[in-house]
């Protein structure tokens, strides 16, 4: 699990990046608007908020378990809520499913880059 990994999905794009113990993730839509010059409007913003996640602390593994202390969090609600997902990694590949902490529950694929 150690390594960067990045998202390969249709409609998101992201990365993943886990240490020994901490992890940091940022996933957003691939079909996003755009602000249309170079200063967001509060709707623009929003929007921009609304289609990005990201989140990152510690993280422990018991077998296909995955259970992530956020620390940081785009949405303050969830910073202290754990995130709990199923992950496998086979290769260069890793699927990730959230089981609980706001966590999509459709299956994700990354492919390892380092």
């Amino acid at each position: 699990m150690v390594g960067a990994w990045e998202l390969v999905q249709e409609i998101s794009q992201g990365v993943a990046i886990f240490t020994g113990t901490h992890y940091a993730i940022v996933v957003m839509q691939k079909e996003r608007n755009l602000p249309s010059g170079d200063q967001y409007t509060p709707e623009e913003a929003l929007d921009a908020i609304s289609t990005c996640g990201t989140f990152a602390g510690t993280y422990t593994v018991s077998g296909n378990t995955v259970t992530a202390k956020r620390i940081a969090n785009l949405r303050p609600t969830l910073v202290g809520v754990d995130a709990v997902w199923e992950s496998l990694v086979e290769g260069d590949t890793m699927k990730f499913r959230g089981i609980s902490g706001g966590l999509p529950t459709e299956e994700w694929t990354l492919r390892r880059v380092s």
